[in-house]
């Protein structure tokens, strides 16, 4: 029996793999697309380090240097939305920015003060690179801090009206006199003399939700998407050999339909794994995705959704009439038995209802396993239930193909 087994295994790897075009859909393809899907969702989405500042930055030259313009700058600061970066002169900013690609350039003119106690309008010169989310939070967060620094001045303005009228005031002292009415109404603004207290029904965090994206989500997507066109396949071929009569006659030799099953389903499991292997290997040493720990436990599961697919192929077989007809659903059902059940984006995303919805199908089950293993690094407990969930799948579509492949040839 293992030889007949051995012997239907060959025929089917020879048959699937005669044309050179196999091999463009079996790996070409898939590679090229988990590429081109995994820099359209962000790469390898590698962790900043902690350390690294990723605020947006500009770049700052304070020709006034005053205590106005000191006050301007901390309540950028304290906003800390962006940082801050000094520089003497405008070349020293246009050099910077060049070199390390600030998104803006802010210049403080020397009469800053001045126009402020005079209450003049005066426009600070921001420059800004391309319009974008950055340039966005940095004009909301200057903005911010202009109204603050309008609202200090506002505060210390009654005060310097006063000194304005005294007359034995030394320069100095009426200098010392400014930035201490300036410093008490920052003050006043921080700490306010009426306040609300709010009282709120405490409401529960939503749990946060690991969904893979970049290189984790077209990689193991790519891997469903064309692994099923792969199991599917079978379809075709127990299509075609029921329509020649290949089978028929197989049902007449000593070869038992136990062994014919066996053999079909087995090379078609084979092809799966060896395309679910390369795909792996592509995605952990050229992508660097990290398909977990256990490399025995990922291809105990890898099998599992093998099995299910193959099932699902053979059922599939059973139940069309042609070879041409099988052809035309295994890839139409591959894809969209894969885009809907998370390959082409995380299901994360979706609304729970259609979350539920698609549990009907196998490749649901294998996207929540791989985002299992990808992402949250489970174990053996963490996926026992998806791969409890495809083995059910397969045994249930091999009940239907078997039985169906036996009333087609009675």
């Amino acid at each position: 029996m293992i030889r007949k087994i051995f012997s239907i295994v060959k025929a089917d790897f020879l048959l699937e793999f005669a044309y050179p075009i196999s091999w463009v859909f079996f790996l070409g393809l898939p590679v090229l697309f988990t590429i081109i899907i995994g820099v359209a969702l962000g790469g390898s989405q590698a962790p900043q380090p902690s350390d690294v500042d990723t605020r947006p930055s500009i770049l700052v030259i304070d020709l006034d240097q005053t205590v106005s313009s000191g006050l301007l700058l901390e309540s950028i600061i304290k906003d800390d939305t962006v940082r801050l970066v000094t520089v003497n002169s405008i070349g020293q900013a246009e050099f910077e920015q060049e070199q390390n690609n600030h998104p803006a350039i802010l210049t403080i003119p020397e009469g800053f003060e001045t126009a402020l106690q005079e209450n003049k309008t005066l426009a600070l010169p921001l420059r800004l690179g391309e319009s974008s989310y950055t340039t966005i939070a940095i004009e909301n967060s200057l903005q911010s801090a202009l109204q603050q620094s309008t609202a200090v001045w506002k505060v210390a303005r009654g005060s310097l009206v006063i000194l304005g009228e005294r007359k034995d005031l030394t320069e100095t002292e009426a200098q010392a006199a400014l930035e201490t009415a300036l410093t008490d109404a920052q003050e006043i603004l921080k700490n306010p003399l009426f306040s609300v207290e709010i009282n709120q029904d405490p409401v529960s965090s939503p749990e946060p939700v690991d969904i893979m994206n970049g290189f984790n989500q077209s990689s193991a997507g790519q891997l469903v998407t064309w692994t099923m066109i792969t199991l599917l396949g079978g379809s075709i071929i127990f299509a075609m050999e029921r329509e020649n009569g290949t089978y028929q006659r197989m049902m007449t030799t000593p070869t038992s339909r136990f062994t014919y099953f066996i053999g079909k389903l087995l090379s078609r499991l084979l092809m799966s794994l060896v395309q679910m292997v390369i795909l792996v290997l592509f995605g952990s040493f050229i992508l660097k995705v990290d398909w977990g720990d256990s490399p025995l436990l990922l291809l105990v599961f890898l099998a599992c959704f093998g099995f299910a697919g193959t099932a699902l192929g053979l059922m599939l077989g059973s139940l069309v009439k042609t070879a041409k007809q099988a052809d035309a659903l295994t890839t139409i059902l591959s894809m969209m038995m894969a885009s809907l059940g998370g390959a082409w984006w995380p299901l994360e995303i979706t609304p729970p209802i259609y979350q539920s919805v698609v549990r009907v199908l196998p490749t649901t089950w294998a996207m929540m396993g791989f985002n299992d293993i990808i992402i949250k690094g489970q174990g053996l407990e963490g996926i026992l239930l998806e791969i409890a969930v495809l083995i059910g799948f397969g045994l249930l579509f091999c009940a239907v193909g078997i039985f169906r492949m036996r009333n087609n040839t009675n």
